[in-house]
């Protein structure tokens, strides 16, 4: 999601969101602490929408220039569009197996999509029409997974590429006229503009454990580790001015621009957060997959949970914020799409404490 999208929304500013599928009620929210007392706040009832081909693995969403959302279908190899009131579209890609993963929209007005196996990045039109550009392979390298892309601050759109490998891994850099302008020898797979013109990405290894790192435009590379994580899943830029990042054992992350990581617990164990977005509200939201729920996280840490409780599993993942400023969600093993929209409901407050294993690395 491009920051001039973020810009666009943040006036339509939401008192309060939290949200509940249509069955939870006040007792499925985190137990409070001693001092807490009930508040009436917003609440959001979620809407699932079944994607028309089988078992497509949806992989990850985005919000379109145009109005509606757009997603992409790892397996099925199509992407995917849903207007505001549920409507759906899928658009094959052209290459057959080419394991659609990343999407985002970007400033030209078009969503760009990465093609795993088939080594191409791809751009198709609000009208559906689906260019394919090739990525050439490092010098020495015989294959490529490209993997996550995002807009960058310079106008090119960036992508990483999780070869297996990891000597051929790479960053990479692609104009809107398709043109790969750049390749970055960096391990990655997560990445998001950052508010200071930077890209941020996500780099874990067994070897090395999770790391958060930036990259200039022109290719200089900072990376700070995260103590005590054990694996990454996605990364984006905050209301605040930090980096948010979910980390796949049990905490959300915030890291500074001057790289001071504080980690967050979700209540919730082994609920495998996914994906995180900005919303409207000033928040940030994210997926927990394995835990089947949506989470909210104030920017001071506090979260609020809720199950999913219309599917029997879910597996949440990608979130993005759609441009009617609710969220939208892949359910991964339920083969659906979410949205959250708002409604009035008394919820009971939980105060969370940060998880200071990891209060900063430098």
């Amino acid at each position: 999601m491009t920051q001039k999208f973020l810009r666009r929304l943040r006036p339509v500013m939401l008192s309060m969101i939290l949200f509940t599928s249509a069955s939870a009620s006040a007792s499925a929210s985190a137990s409070a602490s001693a001092s807490a007392s009930p508040a009436r706040v917003t609440v959001g009832t979620i809407t699932e929408f079944k994607v028309p081909t089988p078992a497509s693995a949806l992989w990850d969403i985005t919000a379109g220039p145009d109005g509606n959302v757009w997603f992409s279908e790892e397996a099925a190899g199509k992407i995917g569009r849903i207007t505001p009131t549920g409507v759906i579209t899928e658009f094959p890609v052209p290459t057959s197996g080419a394991d659609v993963r990343g999407i985002t929209a970007a400033p030209d007005g078009n969503v760009w999509f990465t093609e795993g196996f088939a080594s191409k990045i791809g751009r198709i039109t609000p009208t559906g029409v689906i260019t394919e550009f090739p990525v050439p392979l490092p010098p020495g390298c015989f294959e490529s997974v490209l993997w996550d892309i995002t807009a960058g601050p310079d106008g090119n759109l960036w992508f990483t590429d999780l070869s297996a490998a990891s000597s051929c891994a790479q960053i990479g850099r692609i104009t809107p006229s398709g043109v790969v302008t750049g390749q970055f020898l960096q391990a990655a797979e997560y990445i998001a503009a950052g508010p200071d013109g930077n890209l941020w990405f996500t780099d874990y290894s067994p070897t090395y454990g999770l790391k958060i790192g930036s990259i200039t435009t022109d290719g200089a590379v900072t990376e700070y580790p995260v103590l005590g994580a054990s694996s990454s899943q996605a990364i984006t830029a905050g209301p605040d001015g930090n980096l948010w990042f979910t980390e796949g054992g049990r905490h959300v992350g915030r890291i500074t621009p001057a790289g001071a990581i504080t980690l967050f617990q979700v209540p919730t164990p082994s609920s495998l957060p996914w994906g995180i977005a900005p919303g409207a509200d000033g928040n940030l939201w994210f997926s927990e997959y394995k835990g089947g729920r949506i989470g909210r996280i104030s920017l001071i840490g506090k979260i609020r949970e809720v199950p999913i409780t219309t599917s029997h599993h879910p597996g949440p993942k990608s979130i993005t914020l759609g441009p009617d400023a609710n969220l939208w969600f892949i359910e991964y093993d339920a083969n659906k799409i979410g949205r959250i929209t708002d409604a009035p409901s008394p919820v009971r407050r939980s105060l969370r404490t940060p998880d200071h294993r990891a209060a900063r690395s430098e």
